[in-house]
């Protein structure tokens, strides 16, 4: 899965829309959060693919661009069902061919299904295993992302109704059960302005994974939606009963450092289940540089051993060194010089044909400035991700979330910490583009 080429296709086909629409930037901002967060959920998930959930991220919501295109509204009842719309251009009208080609057929198949079915009340019986994976991965990153846009957006913009309807309106019956009984509320059920709004707070009852629902805490978007105050006393009550019972944590045990790691909050690094995997890790480089050169074969199947993706002919010299190993994906012609250090607590994905220069430091993991913070020994994952025909030079340093295009040349001695488009050469420190470059293998 490339990232950045599906990323760029993205961007090229919303180009075709007004992206000055508050709407239609809405939409785009909105699908790339959710694919940032299917993925955070998807490290959480065991066998998640974090890219894949990803690209069904950036796609979930394809659908809504041709939408108010033709129908010139985002309200489904007074249109198309986008989710399922959306599923019919990519899959049915061909539009995938043109923003991922190379998707393989089976996940073809469960992409459609998660697009299919991300906003739909519920999902199909029968489903598999791994197709409810997705499709549960999918439907909890978007109902996250929906809480963070409820919040910045205002409420008689998104619900189309005066805020003196909001504010004066009463909860209804029907509602008030769906909160009781911790259950989605049916767009058929909201009678009433104000019942937009409980419904949208509802929508927290349905995450299925305690990761999604630490993120949701953690962001803090829906105890925002809970403060909402109402001139009518019987609403304003009823807000502060959902206050006093929302119980966000849905009784789920307190999260473990590795899944707060994998959510991107603050986890302590000498957690003994991650101290272990870094002890994995360093076995596992010892074999790596313990092999003989001339041994081409054996260094090979001890690459693939620690890695987590390995793609045709990686070469990796010694001393390499890594935090987990099995957070390493790197495409076709893989090449780390001497001395290369990868700290993956975080995925850190490297396409085809990548020169790493020696010396060089990527880097997935941070510390706190806080001195107490370090104190505690607290640290913070953001990854990395690098496309393909990659240059470093020697002792080059790649700071935690940072991306980086394809076709770029880092020089030596920089330090990368903020992206990196295409096509380009990036130098200093900080870097920044000192040269662009012609792409001539296209």
């Amino acid at each position: 899965m490339n990232k950045s080429k599906l990323r760029q296709a993205f961007d090229q086909y919303v180009s075709a829309y007004n992206a000055d629409d508050p709407k239609i930037r809405l939409k785009i901002d909105h699908s790339c959060r959710v694919a940032e967060i299917a993925s955070r959920i998807a490290c959480a998930v065991e066998g998640a693919d974090t890219d894949f959930a990803w690209a069904i991220g950036q796609l979930h919501d394809i659908g809504r661009f041709e939408q108010v295109k033709r129908y010139h509204t985002f309200v489904d009842a007074e249109s198309v069902d986008h989710a399922g719309f959306g599923a019919d251009l990519l899959f049915h009208d061909g539009l995938l061919q043109n923003l991922c080609p190379s998707l393989p057929a089976r996940q073809q198949h469960l992409m459609e299904l998660a697009i299919r079915y991300h906003s739909a009340y519920r999902i199909p019986s029968g489903l598999t295993p791994e197709e409810k994976m997705y499709c549960d991965i999918i439907r909890d990153a978007d109902k996250v992302d929906i809480f963070r846009v409820l919040t910045e957006t205002p409420f008689n913009q998104i619900y189309d109704v005066p805020m003196e309807a909001l504010r004066t309106s009463a909860v209804s019956e029907e509602v008030k059960d769906c909160f009781r009984n911790r259950t989605a509320v049916l767009r058929e059920k909201r009678k009433t302005p104000i019942d937009k709004l409980v419904g949208h707070i509802c929508l927290t009852f349905e995450l299925v994974y305690p990761v999604s629902r630490k993120i949701a805490r953690e962001q803090g978007c829906v105890d925002r939606l809970l403060a909402f105050r109402s001139d009518n006393p019987d609403t304003d009550a009823w807000f502060a009963y959902m206050r006093d019972n929302i119980h966000l944590g849905g009784g789920v045990t307190e999260m473990t450092e590795l899944e707060k790691l994998w959510a991107g909050l603050e986890y302590n690094m000498w957690d003994p289940e991650l101290r272990s995997m870094k002890t994995g890790a360093i076995l596992g480089c010892e074999k790596l540089n313990s092999i003989s050169g001339l041994d081409t074969e054996g260094k090979e199947a001890a690459i693939r051993e620690l890695f987590g993706k390995v793609g045709e002919h990686p070469t990796v010299l010694p001393d390499f060194h890594c935090d987990c190993g099995k957070n390493i994906s790197v495409g076709d012609n893989f090449f780390a010089n001497y001395n290369v250090t990868i700290l993956d607590r975080g995925p850190v994905t490297i396409g085809d044909n990548a020169l790493i220069g020696p010396g060089t430091v990527i880097t997935s993991v941070g510390h706190p400035l806080s001195p107490k913070g370090r104190q505690e020994h607290l640290s913070y994952m953001k990854p990395v991700t690098i496309g393909d025909n990659f240059w470093s030079g020697s002792n080059v340093s790649i700071l935690p979330g940072v991306t980086i295009g394809n076709n770029v040349v880092v020089a030596a001695g920089a330090v990368v910490r903020t992206d990196v488009p295409d096509n380009c050469v990036v130098a200093g420190v900080p870097a920044r583009i000192v040269k662009e470059l012609e792409n001539d293998l296209e």
